[in-house]
């Protein structure tokens, strides 16, 4: 797994708070969520391999 650092808008992370605490998750599993979501299938596999 990578460290990064990202700059949000007020309203981006806002949002992003707000759909955390509804799935219930972290906010950078959220991020990781939304990411595998958007890329190709080759990236989601990869990440569900190292998830588990």
């Amino acid at each position: 797994m990578h460290r990064t650092q990202i700059s949000l808008e007020d309203a981006q992370y806002k949002a992003l708070v707000q759909e955390s605490r509804r799935r219930g998750m972290s906010i950078s599993a959220l991020i990781r969520a939304l990411v595998d979501a958007r890329l190709p299938a080759q990236a989601t596999r990869a990440t569900v391999h190292w998830i588990g």
